[in-house]
């Protein structure tokens, strides 16, 4: 094996040999020696922490671009590693080393000579490889998981839903373009049903339609995540309820009708394992699914495993829908009343919110999925309402899925948004999605248009409005407990994510399945495992959506597991201490959006609640701290707004300096 001296490395008069091998491809360096070399008793000691810390910038990208590399896989697989265990190794081994790399001499050494361009990002296949080697699995326990997820896979139909399949359901799928009246169909089935389920894609859809329900004389229930309501008591459940799609029962609950919404979420590689556990699951005389038509063909598949036969009943849209052959130019006085604007960023939003107050004589409403859903509400109301004068809305794409609005044109601000930290273009699904909230039959304006704000989107616009959508080629489907169990038994050494991860290499590619992938699972398996939660308390609570991305709510999230995990219960006043609460009254868009993820705080402790009461004993007063703030929230974006350049400002008005006051009045005197 041919070995040479790269460089010397002068640090602190002191000289560090750095081995390297010119022919990586063919050979494996070893280079366990090196720190016996480092130990000479003629070199002092030196600290790896402050020695790498002052050379790396960048080990997360560096580790990333390893991982990502063919040659690497290439290289990996022709010296051992097998197929099956190669991803999740990878990833664990840049997951381990973005944290502990500091603390490694060689490793620090690398990573410093890699980012000052003195050696190629593949000289730390040899660390990998001698990572891979002491974490992989023996070859029986590979066989054994694979099997395990192949028959679970298999039988995921009979076993997993065994009530549901001794039940003879006839099954109705109606399908069309948004506005087609596919959903009203169904859910007429359901109010003249003598008891039925409602499975919505958001909370304020099941919010909806549990009012509407009751409205229409028929006692109803609601069940979110986050909360129970009962029109009577929970001691006489009412015959009909309206829930999210998570909080479907599976078990001997029978109804005389169950209507599942937007089915095509079914592929949604986060949420879809709840459509088809509802799919599998719900046990009803009549089962009538509504959705696009790309889903018929996954649907039709996956019933042929029950033997259970497809109905579909095909609408066509009840209005015109046209893309316009002009757009707007970016001029904001060519706007109209009934105009919604859509773009993707939360700050991007509250921006054009202003512009338009600024420079036209209409109120804008604003609409997205980070405000409480209580708020959204409220939003869609005020736009709604021909008396008020909120006459445009701005929204994100949270209007896309079931949310009525009185939209004459959808106006594209941009096409572009954030996915998983990259900018994605969105996809013809989102683009037909959403402007079919234009209109709406029996709304103010029947006939819908589309088109976009700025004269460089138009082409693509044009392509994606016309863009034929493909059919869904695999359901989504989330392991049990128990296959978790299993799994973790026979690969200790695998996290929640690693375990996904091959469970997914572990399909066969004739399986119309795929394993959830929660983008942000890595964080959130992180988490967990850094408080110490046992492996299935931390997969019961995956199914809790935090949003991890955010800094404060992912850090408000450790302190609450933290206690969780030491056994202490965290009552209404340990949950204010956490978030510093009280907080002075938000006047600019950015501390708007603090109130908006401490309302996020108050979801995560309420979806404990109901499950960990004992724990997380003060509903009540954490749903009415959460009603505060939904309030505020409300109150603020209803202000007058100005943008002052560097964020925008909601103009106070006395009663909020009053507040303001109070505040600072209160915070002086505890501080004394």
């Amino acid at each position: 094996m041919k070995i040479t001296v790269n460089r010397l490395f002068n640090y602190s008069s002191l000289w560090c040999a750095t081995y390297y091998n010119s022919e990586l491809k063919n050979s494996f360096v070893d280079l366990r020696n090196f720190k016996n070399f480092t130990n000479n008793s003629a070199i002092p000691h030196i600290d790896p922490d402050t020695f790498a810390s002052s050379y790396v910038n960048k080990p997360m990208k560096i580790l990333n671009d390893f991982i990502n590399r063919k040659d690497v896989y290439t290289a990996a697989l022709q010296n051992g590693i097998c197929e099956a265990e190669l991803s999740p190794l990878l990833t664990s081994f840049a997951d381990y080393y973005s944290t502990h790399w500091c603390s490694n001499l060689e490793m620090g050494v690398i990573l410093s000579d890699i980012e000052k361009e003195h050696k190629h990002i593949t000289d730390l296949l040899p660390i990998f490889l001698r990572f891979a080697y002491s974490h992989r699995s023996s070859k029986e326990s590979l066989v054994k998981t694979r099997s395990i997820i192949q028959d679970f896979v298999h039988n995921y139909h009979s076993k997993s839903f065994q009530d549901a399949r001794h039940v003879k359901r006839k099954i109705h799928m109606h399908t069309g373009p948004t506005n087609s009246g596919k959903t009203y169909h169904a859910m007429q089935c359901y109010l003249k049903a003598q008891s039925g389920i409602y499975a919505a894609p958001l909370r304020t859809l099941a919010y909806e339609t549990f009012v509407r329900t009751n409205n229409e004389g028929i006692d109803c229930d609601m069940f979110t995540g986050e909360q129970k309501i009962y029109k009577n008591n929970a001691d006489k459940p009412s015959a009909h309820i309206s829930c999210t799609t998570e909080m479907v029962p599976t078990d001997m609950a029978m109804y005389e009708v169950a209507v599942i919404d937007e089915i095509q979420m079914i592929a949604d590689v986060q949420r879809g394992g709840a459509w088809t556990r509802a799919l599998f699951g719900l046990c009803c005389e009549e089962l009538h699914l509504c959705g696009h038509e790309s889903a018929i063909s996954i649907v039709k598949s996956l019933l042929e495993s029950t033997g259970e036969e497809l109905t579909v009943h095909s609408y066509e849209r009840l209005t015109p829908l046209t893309l316009l052959p002009t757009h707007l130019n970016s001029n904001c006085l060519q706007l109209r009343p009934g105009d919604c604007i859509i773009s993707f960023s939360r700050q991007k939003l509250h921006q054009t919110k202003a512009k338009i107050e600024e420079k036209t004589n209409m109120k804008c409403s604003i609409i997205y999925g980070g405000l409480p859903p209580s708020v959204r509400l409220e939003q869609i109301k005020l736009f709604n309402d021909p008396d008020s004068e909120y006459q445009v809305a701005v929204a994100s794409d949270a209007i896309g899925l079931g949310v009525n609005l009185n939209i004459k044109r959808i106006i594209f601000d941009d096409l572009y948004k954030m996915l998983h930290n990259e900018m994605t273009r969105i996809t013809p699904e989102l683009v037909m999605q959403v402007s079919g909230r234009a209109g709406r039959f029996m709304s103010l304006y029947p006939a819908g248009e589309v088109t976009c704000f700025h004269a460089n989107h138009y082409p693509l616009l044009k392509y994606l409005f016309n863009a034929k959508i493909p059919d869904i080629a695999k359901a989504i489907i989330s392991p049990p407990p128990q296959i978790w169990a299993e799994l973790d038994y026979i690969m200790p050494n695998y996290d929640l994510v690693q375990l996904l991860q091959f469970m997914n290499m572990g399909l066969s590619k004739s399986y119309r399945y795929e394993f959830f992938v929660r983008h942000d699972l890595e964080k959130m398996s992180f988490l967990y495992k850094k408080i110490g939660l046992p492996s299935l308390t931390s997969l019961s609570l995956l199914e809790c959506f935090v949003n991890l991305k955010k800094p404060f709510v992912c850090n408000i999230a450790e302190q609450i597991f933290t206690m969780f995990a030491e056994g202490k219960v965290l009552t209404y006043e340990d949950l204010l201490f956490i978030c510093s609460w009280p907080r002075p009254p938000p006047a600019y868009a950015q501390s708007l959006e603090l109130y908006e993820r401490i309302s996020d705080v108050c979801d995560l402790y309420l979806w404990l609640n109901q499950r960990n009461p004992k724990f997380f004993p003060d509903r009540l007063r954490v749903q009415e701290l959460k009603e505060d703030i939904s309030k505020t929230i409300g109150e603020t974006l209803c202000r007058p707004c100005i943008n002052d350049g560097t964020d925008v400002l909601y103009i106070p008005d006395s009663v909020y300096c009053e507040n303001l006051d109070k505040y600072l009045t209160e915070t002086a005197l505890k501080n004394l």
